[in-house]
């Protein structure tokens, strides 16, 4: 029979700590990798349609200068 308090109480509120950091962890991870790749990607996207020259202060956006 094992205790009602105790070690085994102990042991599942830290696994449950460290699993809520490690999810933690890899979401900032993903959004520091994914962001930069989507704006990238949009701003790449963007060089080539032909509504940029309404973008404001991205005049230069032009694929030789981008690329």
């Amino acid at each position: 029979m094992m205790p009602t308090g105790g070690k085994p109480r102990e042991l599942v509120e830290q696994s449950l700590q460290l699993l809520f950091h490690c999810e933690y962890l890899a979401l900032v991870e993903y959004v520091e990798c994914v962001i930069p790749l989507v704006f990238a990607t949009n701003k790449m996207v963007l060089t080539h349609l032909p509504n940029v020259v309404y973008y404001p202060g991205n005049t230069n956006w032009v694929p030789e200068t981008v690329n």
